[in-house]
């Protein structure tokens, strides 16, 4: 746990800079039905590369592999926009999910 001191003269600017620690701190989960995905291999893969598209939109997105919790940071709009953009990506896992599956059973059929 880390702890922050915040001193100053004026309360008022002690509690102005509270407010914005707190901003900057605060998060969203994302949670999604599908959201396992992510930690699939090709979810590992893309997680990293969607960087970019992250901080594009003012988020910033903490992936947990232990817990499977993502987490995405920012003010209230980023963190929505962030949102969005693991929504798309979900999304787009679970084509290429799909896909995957339909090669498989063509394959297995192939074999019979």
């Amino acid at each position: 746990q880390t702890f922050v001191r915040l001193e100053h003269d004026s309360l008022h600017r002690v509690l102005d800079a509270r407010s914005a620690l707190h901003t900057v701190l605060a998060s969203d989960i994302f949670s999604n039905s599908e959201k396992d995905l992510l930690f699939m291999p090709p979810g590992k893969r893309r997680l990293p590369l969607m960087q970019a598209r992250f901080e594009a939109v003012g988020a910033y997105v903490h992936w947990d592999k232990g817990t499977r919790t993502v987490r995405v940071f920012g003010l209230p709009e980023a963190r929505q926009r962030g949102l969005d953009v693991l929504t798309a990506l979900v999304d787009e896992l679970k084509s290429i999910e799909r896909s995957l599956l339909i090669l498989r059973s063509d394959v297995v059929r192939q074999l019979r």
